[in-house]
């Protein structure tokens, strides 16, 4: 199948890593929990430091990871503090009326002077509901919102795929950069798509678990954020360079 011009721009690759391993600099964004932040001064410190010295961080609510998102007067003063390049506007996970409402509430908070840029993800129980978030959040807000973030829970990245034109097709307001949230495996990196929008970047923690295989220390996700155990750091970096040359079909 011949890539077309929009194919061919490179995937940034977001690496979500444990508290003991954020200071690495693989991937082109590291992936950031205001949460965490807000605990953890080692976690909060390197971050800043990694801000400071130029890396570009993406910050999430932790909607998906805590099972709930972050106040947003408390998570308005981290993006605030942090200044990071990304920050995902808050939601619900799959409650369109939640989202709705803490969405709107934050972004009539934020302060546009922020150069932070915002990614918004809708959420809903099925298609109907999560367009219908999107349009009522991104019709009044959309010259402030940089991206769309697809969620999770859609599925895998053909679903999320397939859903991201079903979204195009049915959104008022057009979007062209597009934020996938989470990953699942390395099948799921042949996707294709008929309308003009492309994949700016992708968040996994799959490189960091390649590196801990055959061993699954993982039973649950704070687990994973306060592992102890050393990764292999040899692994992590193949896993990380064969997870960026398949996402970019090959590209350097």
């Amino acid at each position: 199948m011949e890539r077309n011009e929009t194919d061919r721009r490179r995937t940034k690759l977001v690496i979500d890593y444990p508290i003991k391993y954020v200071h690495l600099l693989q991937g082109d964004i590291t992936f950031a929990l205001a949460q965490l932040y807000k605990k953890e001064p080692v976690y909060r410190d390197i971050l800043l430091h990694l801000k400071n010295t130029g890396r570009e961080i993406m910050l999430d609510n932790g909607a998906w990871e805590f099972g709930k998102s972050m106040n947003v007067v408390d998570y308005i003063h981290i993006c605030e503090e942090l200044q990071p390049t990304y920050a995902v506007v808050p939601d619900v996970m799959k409650k369109k009326k939640q989202t709705e409402k803490v969405a709107l509430s934050f972004l009539e908070k934020w302060n546009w002077q922020n150069k932070t840029k915002l990614i918004f993800a809708p959420q809903g129980k099925n298609e109907t509901e999560l367009f219908d978030c999107y349009n009522n959040v991104v019709n009044k807000y959309h010259i402030y919102l940089d991206m769309v973030g697809i969620p999770k829970h859609i599925g895998k990245i053909v679903n999320r795929v397939t859903f991201t034109d079903h979204l195009y097709e049915h959104a008022s307001v057009k979007f062209e950069r597009v934020h996938f949230l989470g990953y699942w495996n390395w099948e799921e990196l042949a996707f294709q798509h008929k309308y003009p929008w492309y994949i700016h970047s992708l968040d996994t923690k799959a490189p960091v678990k390649y590196a801990y295989r055959p061993n699954n220390i993982f039973s649950d996700q704070m687990s994973y954020y306060y592992a102890k155990e050393k990764i292999r750091i040899e692994d992590f970096e193949v896993a990380v360079n064969h997870f960026q040359y398949l996402l970019n079909g090959g590209a350097e």
